[in-house]
């Protein structure tokens, strides 16, 4: 992470950026996040290219795509390989879901009071004989880490999911201790990190996180139907997604292989 220059004039950055906030207090950032004014031309700018389509370049739509893969790379610490765009936190978890190794039998701990998003997808893996574990919380309405440490030692545990952040408390979870005990137990460490990317730095080569699932409207400042998932690169050969898109395969950045129905995925 690149530290800000000593004498960055923020009154001057938000002058530029959020003209509007002399009128208001805004703190809702953990709902939607402002959009600030070089997004807002940037958006208006492809959106005035995409109604005269000609001003539109094959390298030019890819190119838009592979930088948004390098900076969410960069916000993590991770290579842009590492990364899938997403449309929100929920899909990228869903797809986490689907695509982990589990089977009948299997244990996903979940923390009571978790955001829906981290609940739903792994309540469902019921479909699949898989039991998401509720675990309660503590006294004083925190997830249980001790309990979640504790759990992680059952050879039925494959997966512990939790929010970076806690969305109705702000409860920040000590991730470093509880990836090592889920490397250290063969337990899939799943982040929603919606909460967190943004305002709190994040670097998955310090803390050992196998897939992580973030929107990017809220504290990243971004539309809409932006996001992006993060699967650690040793991860991603063990992993079949419940997807394939015509990009999916090697060798449709050409279009003139695009007929070649046999190439191996990604």
């Amino acid at each position: 992470m690149t530290p800000l220059p000593a004498a960055f004039d923020v009154q001057a950055l938000r002058e530029a950026e959020f003209p509007w906030a002399d009128n208001c207090i805004y703190l809702n950032h953990a709902g939607i996040g402002p959009i600030p004014e070089r997004s807002r031309r940037a958006i208006q700018q492809y959106t005035q290219d995409r109604a005269a389509p000609a001003r539109l370049t094959d390298d030019g739509l890819m190119g838009v795509l592979a930088s948004a893969r390098q900076h969410a790379a960069r916000l993590i610490n991770a290579d842009p390989t590492e990364i899938a765009l997403a449309t929100n936190t929920s899909f990228g978890l869903n797809l986490a879901a689907c695509m982990l190794p589990l089977e009948k039998g299997d244990v996903v701990l979940v923390s009571d009071g978790e955001f829906p998003a981290n609940v739903f997808p792994w309540a469902k893996l019921r479909e699949r004989g898989v039991t998401m574990e509720l675990l309660a919380l503590t006294p004083e309405g925190w997830p249980d880490e001790a309990l979640m440490l504790e759990r992680m030692n059952d050879p039925r545990v494959r997966v512990l999911a939790l929010s970076q952040v806690q969305f109705h408390t702000g409860y920040f979870a000590d991730l470093d201790r509880l990836g090592a005990a889920a490397r250290a137990t063969d337990t899939f460490f799943v982040i929603d990190a919606i909460q967190a990317l943004g305002h709190l730095p994040f670097d998955v080569r310090a803390t050992p996180v196998d897939i992580l699932a973030c929107g990017a409207q809220k504290w990243l400042l971004s539309p809409w139907g932006s996001g992006f998932l993060y699967v650690r690169r040793e991860l991603i050969s063990a992993l079949q997604s419940p997807f394939a898109g015509w990009t999916a395969f090697e060798g449709s950045d050409d279009f003139s292989t695009l007929l070649k129905y046999h190439e191996p995925l990604r």
